[in-house]
């Protein structure tokens, strides 16, 4: 696995599921602290799309993240 924590992940794919969750529950609308959330997902995401895109091995893990920044992106894109 790229990351050095495995958990790492997990915990990206748990944190934007709250915020994504939060977001459909509030009618397409973030909160500050989700935002803030997001755009620190964001960041983290692109590192990891990165660091599995290098590998075939993480084929579906790269697919799974890939979808998850363009979650985060599409939503900050809306609270802009």
């Amino acid at each position: 696995m790229p990351f050095d924590d495995r958990h790492d992940l997990a915990y990206l794919d748990f944190t934007m599921a709250g915020c994504v969750m939060t977001y459909l529950k509030n009618s397409g609308v973030a909160s500050p602290g989700h935002t803030d959330v997001l755009r620190d997902c964001r960041s983290k995401l692109r590192a990891a799309v990165a660091l599995l895109a290098r590998s075939a091995e993480y084929r579906e893990g790269l697919r799974v993240f890939h979808g998850l920044l363009a979650m985060a992106e599409l939503i900050l894109a809306d609270e802009a």
